[in-house]
């Protein structure tokens, strides 16, 4: 019988290794630094002497492929710049909420008695709107700010874990209370077994495959709610807010604040600017998406398993 190839996973890996490479690399293979910008200026295209004026629309110029905006600045340069933003803060908040929420998960779920407050607080949690949360939480800071854009960052990394890890928790404690009434672990309980070793030996090595399919799909959840932060003029880094011409500009330019602070660009007939950075986004969610489907088609063929989630 020929095995079936899990395309799916073979699309999702591919792509996820060239958004890394972009993410890592962005800023080597950018052909301009974020501050180059072209002017006014002729070139000589099939004999004959043309005048470029910006903004440059894609593929019309050969050094700007994706065009540029209307002061000239190269968007396929932004876009590479910004990769790292938008690729590592998805990784990392969606890495650390895992973590965090599984360690809480597991010794909340491995507790005799579960406390009230607790389970009523999960309730209460998942009625909170995550957006709003994160929204009036770092407007105040993010809008014109005068902290670093690695600060601001690292502060929208700390709130999303804030209100992402009581889902995480939840999930984990609850599959953690089934788990721990079979056989196995009454078990090893018996032979005096402690907690951290119940979770070590037997919780851990379960769960792996649950962990690295919340993993995937969280850096989904992190990457649509910083386009949804967008398009309230909340860019990840820092905002700059121009009063005079109204215009929200993205300090490091990650792609969702691309994609808002383009919104302008829609009256002004240049859509590219935002439909540009608009398919880079939808690219890198369809990939995680992607790879989180391939993921669950191959540990179902392994270990033969319904979906968990």
């Amino acid at each position: 019988m020929i095995k079936k190839k899990n395309v799916v996973l073979y699309i999702g890996l591919t792509l996820t290794a060239a958004l890394l490479v972009i993410a890592i690399f962005g800023p080597v293979l950018a052909p301009y630094s974020l501050e180059d910008n072209v002017g006014i200026h002729t070139e000589v295209v099939n004999g004959e002497t043309k005048m470029i004026v910006p903004p440059i629309p894609p593929f019309e110029d050969i050094n700007h492929w994706l065009g540029t905006d209307r002061w000239g600045y190269d968007v396929w340069t932004m876009l590479l710049f910004g990769a790292r933003y938008t690729i590592f803060v998805a990784f990392i908040v969606a890495a650390l909420k895992v973590v965090i929420g599984a360690l809480i998960g597991l010794m909340m779920g491995l507790r005799k008695k579960q406390p009230i407050w607790w389970t009523t607080f999960e309730e209460m949690w998942g009625y909170v709107p995550g957006f709003l949360v994160v929204y009036f939480l770092l407007l105040p800071i993010t809008m014109n700010p005068t902290l670093s854009p690695l600060t601001l960052t690292s502060l929208f990394v700390i709130v999303m874990i804030l209100i992402g890890v009581p889902s995480v928790t939840s999930s984990i404690r609850e599959k953690t209370i089934q788990l721990k009434r079979e056989p196995f672990i009454e078990a090893s309980r018996i032979l005096g077994a402690s907690k951290w070793g119940l979770i070590r030996r037997h919780f851990l090595p379960h769960f792996r495959v649950q962990f690295l399919l919340l993993f995937v799909l969280e850096i989904v959840y992190t990457l649509t709610m910083m386009g949804q932060l967008a398009l309230f003029n909340l860019f990840v880094g820092g905002t700059i807010y121009q009063p005079d011409s109204k215009l929200y500009i993205s300090i490091t330019k990650e792609w969702a604040g691309l994609i808002g602070q383009a919104r302008p660009y829609l009256y002004w007939g240049e859509s590219y600017l935002l439909f540009v950075p608009l398919c880079f986004l939808v690219v890198a969610i369809l990939t995680f998406h992607l790879l989180a489907k391939g993921l669950q088609l191959h540990f179902d063929h392994t270990y033969k398993k319904t979906r968990w989630y």
